[in-house]
């Protein structure tokens, strides 16, 4: 449900009818070369936030070193605990879905010294994305997050929570 929703967002953005509301314009394909970028998505799991439980979601980031990990179920802790973990290689962005920036992110991670942060930002899965709120009957807001980014060779790569790679 959430990929379909990410997916419609995107697409209103890429030539569809809002794509003038949007500050960001993206012209691009999916980038089919992967062997020159690895990912990850990986859901957090926001009420199981234990040493234990962290160490393995830090010891599989670090087993990969993937470009970029895409994080769902992200909280305010589980932020803090994988910034101190894993921030001198990977930069965070993202914030809560909730009003001051609280509650569960689809944050993402990306290796600082692959790439530089271009732009970023969050959007809501809504009927009005540049503020809090929900789609009428949901039980919760929902996010977007994505990122900018580029490599040394002046490449530019755009992708979001779920990973989904776009080369601008």
């Amino acid at each position: 449900g959430n990929a379909v929703a990410v997916e419609t967002f995107i697409d209103s953005f890429v030539g569809g009818e809002g794509a003038d509301s949007l500050a960001l314009k993206v012209e691009s394909q999916l980038v089919r070369d992967v062997s020159s970028l690895s990912t990850m998505t990986f859901n957090v799991y926001s009420m199981d936030v234990t040493s234990a439980r962290t160490n393995r979601v830090v010891e599989t980031i670090t087993k990969y070193l993937p470009d970029t990990v895409g994080l769902q179920d992200c909280s305010a802790e589980w932020k803090k605990r994988l910034t101190s973990n894993l921030g001198d290689y990977y930069g965070y962005v993202g914030i809560g879905r909730d009003a001051d920036g609280v509650g569960l992110s689809s944050g993402i991670l990306y290796a600082k010294e692959k790439f530089t942060l271009v732009d970023s930002g969050t959007k809501w899965l809504s009927e009005t994305p540049d503020t809090v709120s929900m789609v009428e009957g949901s039980d919760a807001n929902y996010t977007f997050t994505y990122v900018v980014l580029r490599t040394a060779d002046g490449t530019e790569y755009m992708t979001d929570g779920f990973q989904k790679m776009l080369r601008t």
